[in-house]
């Protein structure tokens, strides 16, 4: 097969009569002897990979993500991986993961997995984790995946409830920035996963927004600097984390028009993501169209349904003031109506909204 039939090539190949070898010839030339002169450039993906004599550091490794990548990682040659949590392993499904991550790749060396109660949230933690995971080898990369959530609207925010959610996030990712500078000289990576939260902006997360947009901040500069560094920026992950906790949420409810993304799609767009010499990435699953537009009874109906009210068991004169709605849900449902049907009410308007009127509005009639 000549060089623009590799479809061909390959459908030969998967045929079950297919026996024997399928050669695809890349340059023009008659003999082996001979070779051809002329150059010529084709495309092809890179494919991550990973030193088996270097170490490689997950912060927040205990993690759905951190698990899920750690395990990648150990199928694309790591040998060496510290996981970190402060609290250690807590429950089965940590244990039984680890497990997997040890025999990940089978009759090859086994992969040695620590798992690290270092601290790095502080300079001498993160001087200490590093030290420790040294004694396995060289730093090859820092991969950081801690994160804690705080949500409340900014008024309600304090002190202490940013500093919750930006100490395991941006303190952490800060000192081992310093850290590695001075202690790592053959790191190849430093990710630091980041969230669609820090871009977009999704209700009552400003303060986790702000960690990692402040932690996306720390990879540009490094990147200035001369040295690696990369902020994914995932959305909702569905499988494991945060939001597969919380499959009952309602996106659309928070602010977000995206979808959840598997994680067979996160490693595929990290594998990409890796080779990239960008220090800002993001990845993230539109919602169908159909979702989005808000034209139908369905939608109609999703959007009331969103607040958690069965309207059909209400009295037409009650308001959703009157059957307790918070102000929060009715911030939600605010943003809700605008974002799809470009009407803007007030939070208070939203609240005088009878259940009459969502109902007649629902058949199609408008009372707005």
């Amino acid at each position: 097969f000549d060089r623009d039939s590799f479809k061909q090539a390959f459908d030969v190949l998967n045929q079950e009569e297919s026996i024997g070898k399928v050669l695809i010839r890349i340059r023009d030339q008659t003999s082996i002897a001979s070779p051809s002169s002329t150059s010529f450039k084709m495309s092809a993906k890179p494919k991550t990979s990973f030193d088996s004599n270097k170490c490689y550091v997950l912060v927040g490794g205990l993690g759905g993500l951190g698990l899920e990548v750690a395990y990648w990682m150990a199928t694309r040659g790591a040998r060496k991986l510290v996981l970190v949590s402060r609290s250690g392993i807590k429950n089965e499904y940590q244990y039984v993961f680890v497990k997997r991550i040890e025999n990940a790749v089978k009759n090859i060396e086994p992969v040695r997995v620590e798992i690290s109660t270092s601290d790095p949230t502080s300079m001498k933690g993160a001087e200490q984790l590093i030290m420790e995971s040294e004694k396995l080898g060289p730093i090859g990369g820092i991969f950081h995946f801690a994160t804690v959530l705080s949500d409340a609207f900014i008024e309600d925010q304090t002190p202490d409830s940013f500093k919750k959610v930006c100490a395991p996030k941006m303190y952490a990712l800060g000192h081992l920035d310093v850290v590695t500078r001075k202690m790592c000289p053959e790191l190849d990576y430093f990710v630091a996963f980041s969230s669609q939260s820090s871009a977009r902006g999704f209700l009552g997360q400003n303060n986790y927004g702000y960690a990692n947009s402040v932690m996306e901040h720390i990879c540009e500069k490094r990147r200035r600097d001369g040295f690696p560094g990369q902020a994914i920026a995932y959305g909702p992950i569905g499988d494991v984390g945060l939001w597969a906790q919380n499959e009952h949420v309602d996106l659309t409810s928070i602010g977000m028009v995206i979808d959840t993304q598997r994680i067979p799609s996160c490693m595929e767009v990290l594998d990409r993501f890796l080779a990239l010499d960008y220090p800002i990435v993001t990845s993230i699953v539109r919602l169908e169209t159909t979702q989005q537009a808000g034209n139908n009874s369905n939608a109609k109906d999703h959007i009331w349904q969103g607040i958690g009210i069965d309207m059909d068991s209400l009295p037409d004169n009650l308001s959703l003031g009157d059957v307790g709605m918070e102000s929060i849900l009715a911030v939600e449902m605010q943003q809700r109506i605008e974002r799809e049907y470009e009407v803007v009410l007030t939070s208070d308007e939203i609240k005088k909204l009878t259940v009459g009127m969502i109902k007649e509005y629902r058949k199609g009639k408008t009372f707005i």
